[in-house]
């Protein structure tokens, strides 16, 4: 594929940083968990901890962290993933720094309209702390470069899921 702008989001362990996020109660019976894990399927589910934005409300959530295309095999199978991912690109978390993989556009206005809603110290963190797969272009950076992005509607079959 020659555009590469399917990119998604997740989290990944970098010593000293950290970032604003949003903690929901939400009830996880076991079916709402599997379906869960089932639409978040390529990443790798952790429980981390958390601390409210004035250093109170400690906690811990479960965070969409990086997998990788072992795991995903380990846990869903080859033919899954050769039908899902390979057949239409070459790695799910192979990507290298220098790869050009840019994020879905789509999906990428619909994360900033959601974090505008936690307002101005989310947004910031979100803009500032969340890298490309270079791991140096902050999103920040790279929507000032891509203002098109900010425009672009999901497709019909997602605008409930993916309009902030």
């Amino acid at each position: 594929p020659k555009r590469k702008g399917w990119g998604s989001l997740s989290a990944e362990p970098c010593e000293g940083a950290g970032f604003v996020a949003c903690a929901f109660d939400v009830e996880l019976d076991e079916t709402n968990w599997r379906a869960f894990e089932d639409r978040e399927e390529e990443f790798a589910l952790a429980t981390v901890p958390y601390v409210g934005l004035d250093g109170s409300g400690a906690g811990e959530g479960v965070l969409c962290t990086r997998g990788s295309d072992d795991a995903y095999v380990a846990r869903w199978g080859r033919e899954l993933f050769e039908k899902k991912y390979l057949a239409h690109v070459p790695t799910i978390w192979d990507w290298a720094p220098n790869s050009g993989l840019r994020p879905c556009a789509c999906y990428l206005r619909h994360c900033v309209l959601a974090v505008t809603k936690a307002g101005p110290a989310a947004l910031d963190s979100f803009l500032d702390e969340t890298y490309l797969v270079d791991r140096t272009t902050p999103l920040r950076t790279y929507l000032d470069a891509n203002p098109a992005v900010m425009t672009t509607l999901p497709p019909e079959s997602l605008v409930g899921r993916y309009s902030g």
